[in-house]
Parts: C-alpha cells; sequence; structure tokens
C-alpha cells in the first residue's frame, strides 16, 4: 500500500479524519448501541483501534479485515476456486473495496470446496502475529523514503459458512 505515495498519503490523512468522526459519533450514539452505519462506528473498532492506540503510536499502521468465499468458475465445472483477500480498513469506505485496494493473500482451488480451512489459514494467521507483534521495515514513498516500522492488525474475518 505504501508503494503507491498518494494511497499511502490518503491512508494516513483519512485515518486522522475518522478518528475524530468515530470519537463523535460514538458519544452521541451512545444511546443507540445497536445501530452501527460504519465499521469505524462500531464498539471493536472503539476497542482495539481508538483505545489501544494502536493509530495514534504510528499513523501509518495497517488495520485490515480478511475475507473469503468461494465460486464456481464455469456454469458446468464442479471445480470450486476460494480466494482469500484482505481489506485495507485506513482506506476510505468509497475506494476500500475497488480491485487496486484488495490484497490477495491466497487461492484455494480444487474440485470442491475445502473440507478444512484451517489447514489453509494457518500460515497466514502466523504472518499476521507477526505483523501485529514486530511489524516489518518498510519504506514510505509518500514522505522522504524514510524506512519506518509497519504494524497490521486483523479486526475481522468474514467468510462463507462451510456446510
Amino acid at each position: 500500500m505504501f508503494s503507491n505515495p498518494l494511497t499511502a498519503e490518503y491512508m494516513r490523512m483519512d485515518i486522522i479524519r475518522r478518528e475524530n468522526i468515530s470519537r463523535k459519533k460514538m458519544r452521541k450514539d451512545d444511546n443507540r448501541p445497536d445501530e452501527v452505519s460504519s465499521i469505524y462506528h462500531s464498539k471493536v473498532w472503539k476497542e482495539k483501534v481508538i483505545n489501544s492506540r494502536f493509530l495514534y503510536v504510528e499513523p501509518r499502521n495497517v488495520v485490515i479485515g480478511l475475507s473469503s468465499d468461494g465460486f464456481v468458475p464455469f456454469k458446468r465445472s464442479k471445480h470450486s476456486i476460494w480466494p482469500i483477500t484482505i481489506v485495507f480498513l485506513n482506506l476510505p469506505e468509497s475506494i476500500r473495496t475497488k480491485p487496486q485496494n484488495l490484497g490477495l493473500v491466497g487461492v484455494i482451488d480444487g474440485p470442491n470446496k475445502p473440507k478444512n480451512f484451517q489447514i489453509f489459514l494457518h500460515i497466514l494467521v502466523d504472518e499476521l502475529l507477526d505483523l501485529y507483534n514486530n511489524g516489518i521495515e518498510v519504506t514510505d514513498t509518500s514522505s522522504s523514503n524514510r524506512m519506518f516500522n509497519i504494524k497490521a492488525m486483523l479486526l475481522f474475518t468474514v467468510a462463507d459458512l462451510q456446510g
């Protein structure tokens, strides 16, 4: 995400604006806890992202969601494909799910849907835990090309139920 200077700056500036809006919205909606219009107004965003100061410590840290849903690529085929994608929640909602802003982290294919996703996700979970705990050194091309340590937080997963 930080290889494109415009996207990197967009993520950093939008997160500051969103944090301020989210704090105001949370105060305003305290009397309507079941109504959530955006992930930024949710209890999980407040507890895991705002209260933990994950983005205040380093505004370039990334908050992600993970999703997978299988499909049959051809009408008369029994072969299925299950892409595993990440969505960068730092991006504004209007561009967050555009194909160029999604991360493809894996593809599971075969004659049937996978019986056990945990086998495939084990390596990914280990990598995400390492990114959350230790981060990785990257270059921020939106500033002076300086190196910094970026961390990633997995906030939620969305998947098609097996069965």
